[in-house]
C-alpha cells in the first residue's frame, strides 16, 4: 500500500481501507457519478473519529483538531464529494487507455458537487482542500484490483509508468511475494532494452533483490551479465556494475571490486548510490580511516547537490565519516531485526574491565588418546578464578547451545540463540553480569554464538563483536603465559580448550581477512602454546614460509614434526633443504617423502593434470585429491625456485 500525505494520514478515518475499496468500486463501472453516491452511502463505514457532535458551527468544527472532528450529516456529504475528487481524479481508467479523467471542479456559483443544493462558494468550498492523491501512488492498488490479463496488456503496451511498476513491485518484496515481483519487473529486461534512466536502475535493482530473496544467484549472476554487455553507458549499466561490484567484494575478490565500480562510475558519474558503494569496498578491506575520508569528500559533494543532511545516503555518510565501524554495524544491525545489538552495548559498557587472573594446575593425561599402549603424562590446566565459577554455572542455566565437539566450529546440535526470545534472555543475563567479560568460558560461547550470526564474516561484526571477544580472551591467556614462564597448555585437557579455540579461531579470523602477518603471528602462538598442533595450522605456517622464501624457519618448524606425513610439511622440508643447498639431505627427505606421498610429484611435474573427484567431507591421505590440492597451493613456488622441479624430476627416478 502507498505512503500517503501524512496530513491525510491525521483525518479520523481507515484510510487505507477507504482508498483501496474505493478504487474497486472505480474499476468496476468508471462512472464519477456512481462513484459519489457509493462514496456517500459508504463514508461512515470507515470513519473513526468520536460520535457526539460538540456544539459549534459547520466550519468552527472544521478547524477543530482532527480527533475532535465529529460527523453531522453536512459534514458527511461533503467530505464523501472531497473523497471521491481525491481518488478519482489520480486514478488511471482502462477506458482512458489508463490515464486519469479528472472531475471538474464546481465554479463558484454552481451547485456543489455533494448534493446540498447550496452554491459551491457556500458549501464545501470553504472545507480544508485534500491533496490529491498521485496517479503513481494509486497504481499498486489499481494493478491489484484489475484483472490480470488487462494489467499484463498495460504493462506490455507501456502504459504502466515504470516508477509505478517499482512502487508493485516494492510492495511485493516487504509483502515476501518475491515471484511475483520477478513476474512483473523481468519482461523489462527481456529483448531489446529501451528504458536505461534511474527507475530502470531501481527496477534492476528490486529485480536483483527479489533473486536473492529466492535464492537464484546465479539467474542474479546471468542477468547482470547480459545487462552489462547488451545495455549502452547508462545508470541502468552503472547499476549492473555495481551489484558486480557488491558480488566481487562479497566474494573476496576487492580488485574485481575496484574495476567493477570504476566500470559503474565511468557509466554514470553523478549517480548517489556510489558514495555508498565506494565507502563500503574501502571498509570491507579494512581501510576505516580512508573510509572516512572518502565519506567526507562524498558528503561535500552530495551537501552541494542539494541533498539534505537528513535524507539517505547523506545521513548514512555523515555517520561513516564520524565512525565507520560503527556506521557499518548500524545499518547492518537494522537488516537484521537488531540481532547482536545488545551483545555490542554490553562490550561497549566492559571494554575497560581490568584483567582477571587465571592460575595453572598440574595434572595426569594421556600423552595420545589415540595411542594403544598410551603414556599418562604432566599436563597443565587452566583454573578458573572461583567467583568466575559460580558465574558460569548461571551462564550455562540460561545460554541455549552446548560446546563445540573436538575441533569444530559449533555444536552438531543447538537452539539459535538469535531467535529474539533467547537473545533477550542470555544478553540481558550478560548486562546484568559485566564479570561475564572476565571469563575465558563465556567470551568461548559469545564467539561460537558469533559463528551462526547471521552475518557472520561481515567486516562490521568482525570489527566490533567477534575481534573483541577473542582479543580479551587471547590478552587473558597472555597473563597467565607471562606469569607461568610459557607453560605448555595441551589441547586435550577440557579446561584449556576455551582459550585455546579462542586463540584458534583468531587464525582463521586472519585467514578470513586474508592478513598473512596475523596468521603468522597467531598459528605460531597457537603451535608454541599446543605444540601437538592438533589444529594443524603448521600447515598453513609451513607454506607461509615456503611462500616468502624463508627457508631456515621452514626447516626448523619441519624439524618440531619430524614424523609428519601432510605433503605442506614433508614436501616443504624437502623444497626448503634443496634451497638451502643441502641437496643430499633433501634426497633423504624426499625418499622418505615418496613411501606415504608419491603422487605429489606427479601433480607437481605436470604443466596440465586433470583434476580429481573431490570429496566436501575431507580429503584422503596419500590420495589424488591430496596431491592435486598440493599442487594448487605451492606448484607455483617449486616452479620459481631454479631448478627445484627438474631436481624433483630426477631424483624421483632413483627412488622407483
Amino acid at each position: 500500500m502507498a505512503n500517503f500525505d501524512t496530513d491525510l494520514n491525521e483525518i479520523p478515518f481507515e484510510l487505507e481501507a477507504l482508498v483501496s475499496d474505493a478504487v474497486g468500486q472505480i474499476l468496476s463501472h468508471e462512472n464519477p457519478q456512481l462513484f459519489v453516491n457509493w462514496m456517500r452511502e459508504h463514508i461512515y463505514d470507515y470513519y473513526t473519529g468520536p460520535e457526539e457532535l460538540p456544539e459549534g458551527r459547520f466550519s468552527e468544527l472544521m478547524a477543530r483538531n482532527s480527533d475532535q472532528i465529529v460527523m453531522d450529516s453536512d459534514m458527511a456529504r461533503s467530505l464523501a464529494a472531497n473523497f471521491a475528487s481525491m481518488i478519482w481524479n489520480g486514478v488511471p481508467l482502462p477506458s482512458n487507455l489508463f490515464r486519469p479523467r479528472p472531475m471538474p471542479t464546481p465554479k463558484r456559483n454552481d451547485r456543489c458537487h455533494c448534493g446540498s443544493d447550496k452554491k459551491y462558494k457556500n458549501c464545501c468550498a470553504r472545507l480544508p482542500s485534500l491533496p490529491s492523491l498521485s496517479t503513481n501512488e494509486l497504481w499498486p492498488i489499481v494493478y491489484e484490483k484489475l484483472d490480470k490479463d488487462i494489467a499484463a496488456g498495460a504493462i506490455r503496451e507501456n502504459r504502466v509508468p515504470l516508477d509505478a511498476l517499482n512502487m508493485i513491485a516494492q510492495d511485493y518484496l516487504e509483502s515476501e511475494q518475491p515471484k511475483k515481483a520477478v513476474a512483473l519487473l523481468k519482461p523489462l529486461f527481456e529483448g531489446e532494452v529501451h528504458k536505461t534512466n534511474d527507475d530502470a536502475e531501481f527496477a534492476l535493482t528490486l529485480l536483483c533483490n527479489a533473486y536473492d530473496y529466492l535464492g537464484h544467484h546465479r539467474v542474479k549472476i546471468a542477468f547482470l551479465r547480459a545487462i552489462i554487455d547488451t545495455v549502452p553507458r547508462s545508470p541502468l549499466r552503472s547499476g549492473a556494475w555495481q551489484r558486480q561490484a557488491t558480488i566481487r567484494m562479497d566474494n573476496g575478490d576487492p580488485d574485481g571490486a575496484w574495476l567493477a565500480f570504476r566500470n559503474a562510475q565511468r557509466d554514470d558519474p553523478d549517480s548517489i548510490s556510489l558514495s555508498v558503494l565506494e565507502v563500503q569496498i574501502l571498509n570491507a578491506q579494512g581501510h576505516n580511516e580512508k573510509s572516512a575520508e572518502r565519506a567526507d569528500f562524498w558528503i561535500r559533494r552530495l551537501r552541494r547537490a542539494g541533498l539534505g543532511d537528513d535524507e539517505m545516503p547523506l545521513n548514512f555518510l555523515i555517520e561513516v565519516a564520524k565512525n565507520p565501524s560503527k556506521a557499518f554495524a548500524d545499518i547492518s544491525l537494522e537488516m537484521i531485526n537488531d540481532a547482536g545489538l545488545l551483545l555490542r552495548q554490553w562490550l561497549e559498557s566492559v571494554l575497560e574491565r581490568p584483567l582477571p587472573t587465571y592460575t595453572l594446575s598440574d595434572s595426569m593425561a594421556a600423552s595420545d588418546p589415540d595411542d594403544a599402549q598410551m603414556v599418562e603424562v604432566k599436563v597443565r590446566a587452566l583454573q578458573t578464578p572461583d567467583k568466575l565459577r559460580r558465574l558460569e554455572l548461571d551462564w550455562h542455566g540460561i545460554y541455549p547451545m552446548d560446546k563445540p565437539f573436538s575441533l569444530h566450529e559449533i555444536p552438531f546440535e543447538q537452539d539459535d540463540p538469535w531467535e529474539v526470545i533467547e537473545e533477550l534472555e542470555w544478553s540481558g543475563w550478560l548486562q546484568r553480569n559485566p564479570a561475564a567479560f572476565d571469563s575465558l568460558d563465556i567470551l568461548d560461547d559469545l564467539a561460537t554464538a558469533l559463528i551462526v550470526h547471521p552475518q557472520f564474516g561481515a567486516r562490521w561484526l568482525n570489527d566490533t563483536l567477534f575481534n573483541p571477544i577473542l582479543q580479551r580472551a587471547e590478552a587473558i591467556l597472555e597473563k597467565v603465559l607471562v606469569v607461568a614462564g610459557e607453560p605448555r597448555l595441551d589441547w586435550i585437557i577440557p579446561e584449556n580448550r576455551p582459550a585455546l579455540r579462542s586463540l584458534s579461531r583468531l587464525v582463521n579470523l586472519a585467514i578470513m581477512m586474508g592478513e598473512n602477518d596475523e596468521i603468522e603471528r597467531c598459528a605460531q602462538r597457537m603451535i608454541s602454546i599446543n605444540p601437538n598442533d592438533n589444529h594443524g595450522y603448521r600447515l598453513i605456517v609451513m607454506n607461509q614460509l615456503i611462500h616468502e622464501s624463508r627457508d631456515r624457519e621452514a626447516l626448523q618448524l619441519a624439524e618440531s614434526f619430524p614424523n609428519d606425513s601432510h605433503p605442506e610439511v614433508a614436501f616443504g622440508r624437502v623444497l626448503a633443504l634443496y634451497r638451502l643447498g643441502r641437496v643430499k639431505e633433501a634426497e633423504a627427505a624426499l625418499g622418505e617423502s615418496l613411501e606415504l606421498l608419491d603422487k605429489i610429484p606427479r601433480y607437481l611435474l605436470a604443466k596440465r593434470i586433470k583434476k580429481p573427484t573431490l570429496d566436501p567431507e575431507g580429503v584422503v591421505f596419500g590420495g589424488d585429491d591430496q596431491a592435486w590440492y598440493y599442487r594448487k597451493e605451492m606448484r607455483a613456488v617449486w616452479q620459481s625456485t631454479p631448478g627445484a622441479l627438474d631436481w624433483l624430476k630426477k631424483t624421483k627416478k632413483t627412488f622407483s
